[in-house]
């Protein structure tokens, strides 16, 4: 997609911005941008497993990595130490890799993981106050991410007495006190939700996806203690230290395109307020 289309505001990798008109004191303006809105062919059923080991599962589909290009130009005086700084900047990308890739068009902004190949700076190319710049980078997953992840909030309120009543009404109770939230997939693919739970619980922290029957658990939490479960690396961790083991159940969880899905946070003897928020993205393929 060139700069000349209108629904195109600006394009950033690793923090660096591309706009499509210069702005201020921002030297950097995009050209053209290159493989963003394009997908690799599927890989399916009909493609053979490489060194002879039969052919993908029918049900089953694979996309190779997305290869994109970035064109634009840094809008400074031949000398100036601007070049020199943006020049810098740039090429400093290729040291942080793997790094963010986020375009704002006019349905929203999206964002990429992306691994940046190369950053080429022509020197030659000095003509009217701007010098040439081309970023090439792959994305290993080529589906386009909403830039902002949906959340839902799942809250428990403990008083001094030891009632415990859920955050919203009408209240639900399961299997015990329990709040409950609904979360949507938006998007063209499957989403993999992320849930971080924290305050203190004497039993299990049980978060059910009640439409899907899929359950994860765990064992007792501190309250001063952020438990993190990652339904897409299929990983939890305690305080940021992996605790997979100590899941009591791992029925990891999956939306598929264009489905609700009624979520139930259940900790077992909640010993103060305690809240489950779970994340995931919207994604386009």
């Amino acid at each position: 997609m060139s700069m000349h289309d209108p629904g195109l505001y600006w394009v950033e990798v690793g923090g660096l911005r591309f706009e499509a008109t210069l702005r201020g004191e921002q030297p950097l303006v995009l050209q053209s941008l290159e493989g963003w809105y394009d997908l690799p062919d599927l890989r399916g059923s009909e493609d053979a497993i490489p060194h002879g080991n039969g052919t993908f599962a029918r049900t089953a589909f694979y996309r190779q990595s997305a290869a994109i290009s970035v064109k634009g130009l840094i809008v400074a005086p031949r000398d100036h130490p601007t070049l020199d700084v943006w020049r810098t900047r740039l090429t400093s990308i290729l040291a942080s890799r793997p790094v963010p890739m986020r375009v704002s068009d006019a349905q929203g902004v999206w964002r990429r993981i992306v691994e940046v190949e190369q950053v080429k700076i022509v020197d030659q190319s000095y003509t009217y106050g701007a010098l040439e710049v081309t970023i090439d980078a792959t994305a290993p997953d080529p589906t386009r991410y909403e830039d902002e992840p949906s959340h839902a909030l799942l809250r428990l309120h403990v008083k001094e007495e030891g009632l415990v009543l859920p955050q919203a009404f009408p209240w639900a109770f399961v299997e015990g006190e329990s709040d409950r939230a609904t979360i949507t997939n938006t998007g063209t693919v499957p989403a993999y939700p992320t849930i971080t739970v924290q305050g203190g619980a004497a039993g299990e922290i049980i978060v059910w996806d009640t439409s899907a029957d899929r359950t994860l658990s765990f064992g007792h939490l501190d309250a001063a203690q952020t438990l993190h479960i990652d339904c897409a690396e299929r990983l939890a961790t305690l305080d940021g230290v992996d605790a997979t083991a100590q899941l009591t159940r791992r029925d990891w969880w999956i939306i598929p395109p264009g489905e609700s899905h009624m979520i139930a946070f259940i900790p077992v003897r909640a010993q103060k307020t305690i809240q489950a928020t779970i994340q995931w993205r919207n994604g386009v393929s």
